[in-house]
């Protein structure tokens, strides 16, 4: 989920509208925590209240939505792909312990 309790909310309201929705707005709002994204948040938040420069203002606020937008769909999709290698790899292997051959859980396996 997006981490916080209000991500976990948002995410949760969100799967309730579309089911798919609810991943895609927690990596959405994990974006948000980037600190060069909340600087440049706090940029355009100064050039429209401060300077009252709100053409400044919305050029900032859309180049972030499209970089957002991008990096949650990218985030998204990664750990999709993250699941389905996770389902694929073995859960439990052969090693050589003490001159025999066991089966154990991949976790217990040390390189």
């Amino acid at each position: 989920d997006g981490g916080g309790s209000d991500g976990g909310t948002l995410a949760r309201l969100a799967g309730r509208l579309h089911p798919a929705a609810a991943p895609v707005l927690g990596a959405l709002l994990s974006q948000l925590k980037e600190p060069l994204i909340l600087l440049l948040l706090c940029s355009a938040a100064v050039s429209r209240v401060v300077l009252h420069n709100s053409a400044d203002a919305a050029s900032i606020l859309a180049a972030l939505t499209i970089v957002c937008t991008v990096a949650a769909v990218q985030e998204y999709r990664s750990e999709e792909a993250l699941a389905r290698l996770r389902s694929v790899l073995p859960r439990r292997c052969s090693v050589v312990r003490s001159g025999r051959r066991i089966a154990c859980d991949v976790t217990d396996v040390v390189t």
